[in-house]
Formats: structure tokens, C-alpha cells, sequence
């Protein structure tokens, strides 16, 4: 474990310079809310900024339980972000994280996408508007 990557036998977290969160879950996984868990805990101690966005991407046929779903978007779930871009494979990955969105309704803007670059640049939108508050 470094400083600014962490990894797990179902994700990779890294840190950016730049508020910013990639999370990778691996192909053919399920992220469990203990996963988001140990990524709070390791961010938590390897970050300096105030406030991050999370660049979270789904693996081929990977997946994040109805737990993990349901903290991911409560404040509990959020405690260090402030966003997150999610970045799917397949539309069946796209369903889930649409429905998500709309029944979970997670504290901070959400959104699903299919490109990770086209993500990155919603989040750098965001993360302008919040450095300007």
C-alpha cells in the first residue's frame, strides 16, 4: 500500500493531484459496502484536499451490491466526496447505476457514463464550480 494507489482483490484506488478519486472495481466483481468501507479508510488517511470527486469505473461484468449502492449514496457513504462520475461498460451496467441515481439519490451530483474521458471532464467541471465557492 502506498501513498497514492491501493489495492484490493476487488478494486484499485488511486489518488490524483487534482481532487480526484479513480476507482477501478475489477472485471467480474461486486464491490461490497466493506469495500467502500477500507477505500473511506485509506483515503482518509492519504489525502490532504478538503473535498474529492470520485471517478469510480466498473470492470467487465462487475457490480456493486444493493448495500453498497445504498451507502455509496448516503452521507455516511460520502464523507470525503463531494461527486462522483461513474463509468459503465454495458447497459446492463448503465440500468443498474440509472436506477441508482434515481431511487438511492445519492447527497452529491451523480452522473453515469460510458467514456471515462467524457467523465473526467464532468468532474473537472464540477470541481471548478466547487473551488469557486
Amino acid at each position: 500500500m502506498s501513498n497514492n494507489a491501493f489495492e484490493d482483490e476487488n478494486f484499485l484506488i488511486t489518488l490524483r493531484d487534482e481532487y480526484i478519486i479513480d476507482i477501478f472495481i475489477k472485471d467480474f466483481k461486486e464491490l461490497e459496502k466493506e469495500d467502500i468501507v477500507k477505500m473511506q479508510n485509506w483515503v482518509s488517511k492519504n489525502a490532504t484536499q478538503k473535498f474529492l470527486f470520485n471517478l469510480a469505473e466498473f470492470g467487465n461484468g462487475s457490480n456493486a451490491t444493493r448495500e453498497a449502492r445504498e451507502y455509496a449514496s448516503s452521507k455516511e457513504g460520502n464523507m470525503l466526496t463531494v461527486g462522483t462520475a461513474l463509468v459503465v461498460r454495458n447497459l446492463a451496467q448503465q440500468l443498474i447505476m440509472d436506477y441508482y441515481i434515481k431511487f438511492n439519490s445519492p447527497i452529491y451530483p451523480t452522473r453515469v457514463f460510458y467514456r471515462k474521458d467524457k467523465a473526467l471532464n464532468w468532474i473537472i467541471k464540477q470541481r471548478e464550480a466547487k473551488l469557486e465557492e
